[in-house]
């Protein structure tokens, strides 16, 4: 008797993992990954967005990433370090690249670190986090302009 129920729980174990795996499955397809966050990075931290700080209220997305070109290149008056490359977009009309000393988002802004397969939307710009873990970001305006960054690359449309 003692056999039979150790097989049992075995196979009820067996059982219960391949429910739990299929239900995970079913859960995460099931449940749409969408984000209005004012501020986020993809999960890796190599893209990051927020409301930027220049109008109130805000009405441009500010977007830092590895690949924006020009970054890292001027350095700072104030404080060291050198400046940053934000990719710009609002609602309508093109990317627009911006470096600068001064930080674009609010200070002491609380952060939402995003997973790939994340849709973030805010100011009328739609952002899609793509690739392993979100390391590709591709974020669109009404207008159809944007940018897309990640995997070593940056391009603007």
């Amino acid at each position: 008797m003692h056999r039979g129920s150790r097989k049992l729980s075995i196979t009820t174990a067996i059982a219960l993992a391949a429910l739990t795996l299929s239900g995970v499955a079913v859960a995460a397809a099931a449940v749409a990954k969408t984000s209005h966050a004012h501020y986020w990075y993809n999960t890796p931290g190599t893209a990051g967005c927020g409301y930027r700080n220049n109008h109130k209220p805000a009405t441009q997305l500010a977007c830092i990433g590895t690949n924006i070109p020009g970054g890292g290149v001027k350095q700072c008056a104030h404080g060291g370090g050198f400046a940053q490359a934000f990719a710009v977009l609002a609602a309508h009309g093109k990317t627009q690249v911006v470096v600068t000393c001064k930080h674009q988002w609010a200070k002491n802004a609380t952060v939402a670190f995003l997973p790939g397969g994340t849709t973030w939307s805010g100011l009328g710009v739609t952002c899609k986090l793509t690739g392993t873990n979100g390391k590709t970001v591709t974020c669109t305006n009404k207008s159809h302009h944007g940018f897309k960054t990640g995997n070593g690359t940056y391009k603007s449309f």
